[in-house]
Parts: C-alpha cells; sequence; structure tokens
C-alpha cells in the first residue's frame, strides 16, 4: 500500500497563496513553485522581492537560489513570453 499525500499540489498552492496573499496580484503571481514579482521601477523591485523573502522565511520555506532568476526584462511563463513591451 503506498503512503502519500493526496492533492498535495492543491495544498501546497494553498499554503503558498496564503503565505503570500498580501501581494497576489499586486506585485507577484503564484503558481505552484513558481513566483514571479513584477514592477516597472527596479528600486520598487528589489523591495518587493525583500518582502517575499521575508514571507517566505516566516513560513519556513527555503529557496533554490540556483533555480531563481533576478532582474529579468522577459521570462517564460506558462510558455508564454512576457517582456516588458508585450505576452
Amino acid at each position: 500500500m503506498l503512503f502519500g499525500l493526496a492533492n498535495a499540489l492543491s495544498l501546497f498552492q494553498h499554503f503558498i497563496n496564503n503565505t503570500l496573499r498580501l501581494y497576489l496580484d499586486v506585485f507577484c503571481t503564484i503558481y505552484i513553485n513558481n513566483i514571479l514579482v513584477y514592477s516597472n521601477n527596479l528600486t520598487k523591485y528589489k523591495k518587493y522581492i525583500n518582502f517575499i523573502l521575508k514571507a517566505l522565511y516566516k513560513a519556513n520555506l527555503q529557496l533554490n537560489i540556483n533555480k531563481c532568476e533576478f532582474y529579468k526584462t522577459e521570462v517564460l511563463y506558462f510558455r508564454l513570453i512576457i517582456s516588458i513591451n508585450s505576452i
């Protein structure tokens, strides 16, 4: 018999949404383990990253720094290329 979490992805999505609820759709978008932080100002962006990191730290979550990308002007998200000017 297998033992594991049923609905683990939806449980984690709910957890991460609650953790970052204040920032969700204000300056970040979350899907499972992808957190997209956006801003049109570098100073604000740095502040937003700090808010996210503090919230994740308080929730005892860790980031794999090798998988993180910062200061990007173009990202691939859900097979869409999102840039400053277009999607």
